[in-house]
């Protein structure tokens, strides 16, 4: 007999704390839903270079990187 799986995705950006997210994972599994997968998901890479004669990153550089989680969950 074939078994029917579900999946679930949920996606986690900048905006979540991580303790809502563990709550939010929480409810989730508590529903009877297993996680089966857990992914970064790179959103945006910037890197700000103040002109320096100097090469490589000096004082006043910024390098920055925001990503979302993606949760995915089986039932």
């Amino acid at each position: 007999m074939a078994k029917n799986i579900i999946y679930k995705v949920l996606d986690f950006g900048d905006g979540w704390a991580a303790d809502s997210i563990a709550d939010e994972m929480s409810k989730v599994a508590s529903d009877g839903w297993a996680v089966i997968r857990i992914m970064s998901i790179p959103v945006c890479y910037e890197i700000s270079r103040l002109p320096d004669p100097m090469p490589g990153l000096n004082d006043g550089d910024r390098v920055s990187v925001a990503s979302s989680m993606r949760v995915v969950f089986s039932k």
